[in-house]
Order: C-alpha cells, then sequence, then structure tokens
C-alpha cells in the first residue's frame, strides 16, 4: 500500500510537470522558448508545416538521462504543444 501511494504521488507531481511546462510556452512564440532554455539539440520537420524541437536534459551523475523536452510549434513559429518525457511517458 506504502509503494502505491509513492507511485500516486509521482504520477501526480508527472502530470503537474506536464501541465505547467505546456502552461509556460503553449501559445508562445518559439524565441522565448529559446531565451529560457537556449538553442535545440534538435529540429525536426514534421508533415502540415509544423516543428519538432527537441532540448535533452543534462546528463546525470551515470551519464544517462533519457528526460527532454519536446516543443511542437506551427509553421509560423508559435508553440502548440510542449511536454517534459523520456519517449514513453513524462518526466
Amino acid at each position: 500500500m506504502k509503494y502505491l501511494s509513492l507511485a500516486a504521488i509521482l504520477l501526480v507531481v508527472a502530470c503537474t510537470s506536464q501541465q505547467a511546462i505546456n502552461a509556460q510556452y503553449a501559445g508562445a512564440p518559439l524565441t522565448n522558448v529559446i531565451s529560457d532554455l537556449g538553442p535545440p539539440d534538435e529540429a525536426n520537420a514534421l508533415s502540415g508545416g509544423q516543428t519538432e524541437y527537441i532540448w535533452r536534459d543534462a546528463a546525470t551523475e551515470d551519464g544517462i538521462n533519457p528526460c527532454f523536452k519536446r516543443i511542437l510549434t506551427d509553421g509560423g513559429g508559435t508553440v502548440l504543444n510542449a511536454s517534459h518525457s523520456d519517449g514513453r511517458g513524462p518526466c
């Protein structure tokens, strides 16, 4: 039961983190994100004129950190969605 409660708390924190990054950047110009995070590590053109930008988190002590920030923009450079993920779920 103790571990189930801990898992529930971690899920709520992860969801809150996701909502916070999306609330911070959704609808904002990409230049605001770049001002806060620096230049992206990756930029990928997607269909429909959208672009996905990736910022990788710093490595941990063991040298591995799978988490990254993903910013999706429309063709005009406005952020449509922002998330913090490891590719499988929220970080």
